[in-house]
């Protein structure tokens, strides 16, 4: 999901044009990967001003971004990570200051609350079925500037790759398709090794078992004759 941020009623237009939210679609359910005309998409780079900063618990807060889509898009960050630490966060230059009263939090140090505007990247995660980021990275952007080249450069990422089905060549799916059978004969060789060394393993182990116990009958058998005959000479 890649969109722009609001720079006027004409650049939010653009804005939801670019937002991929609603034809991102999934194959793999647990896995967090997304498909976009065949494209997997595991990442997210949202530029977009904040709309909301609440803490959830004393582990979690919840950084909600105006993501261009119509709606909105949750952030999550893990904070407390450290006990020697208070208020650090999973998420590099960003801490959280929590007390009663004050709950704040900052990039480089410095404060930040809604309306904001921040890059914020991250992967895919859901909470009881609402799409959300797992952050990775945030940083504040200064200017307007800034702002339009990372909608600029959305817009030209999407026209130039994501807008063209991702479609293998058959000289690229045969190549696929030598390297999945090398791997999975490779794999086949080394079940194979490993089932040898296992049975092997069981084999020498029973051998050994099988070799001790003949060694404690012959010498339960010796003892047995030794105690014949030290009977047959005793005076009764």
């Amino acid at each position: 999901m890649l969109c722009a941020v609001s720079l006027g009623s004409k650049v939010r237009s653009v804005r939801q044009s670019l937002s991929l939210d609603s034809c991102l679609h999934s194959l793999c359910t647990g896995q967090n990967v997304f498909f976009y005309l065949n494209h997997p998409i595991r990442y997210a780079s949202v530029v977009a001003p904040i709309i909301s900063i609440e803490p959830v618990n004393q582990k979690t807060a919840l950084i909600t971004l105006d993501d261009g889509s119509g709606s909105s898009i949750d952030a999550k960050v893990a904070w407390n990570v450290d006990p020697e630490k208070p208020g650090k966060t999973s998420v590099e230059k960003l801490s959280i200051v929590s007390s009663i009263g004050e709950f704040t939090v900052r990039i480089d140090g410095q404060p930040i609350d809604v309306g904001s505007v921040v890059v914020a990247k991250g992967t895919f995660m859901a909470f009881r079925g609402v799409r959300q980021l797992d952050l990775k990275i945030i940083r504040v952007v200064k200017d307007t500037t800034v702002e339009a080249m990372a909608w600029a450069a959305a817009a030209k990422f999407k026209q130039g790759i994501l807008s063209r089905p991702w479609v293998l060549s058959d000289e690229e799916r045969l190549a696929v398709d030598r390297r999945l059978t090398d791997e999975t004969r490779a794999q086949r060789q080394e079940d194979s090794r490993v089932r040898h060394k296992i049975e092997s393993r069981a084999r020498l182990k029973q051998e050994r078992a099988s070799k001790k116990l003949e060694l404690q009958m012959k010498a339960e058998k010796k003892r047995q004759n030794a105690e014949r005959k030290m009977n047959a000479g005793a005076i009764v």
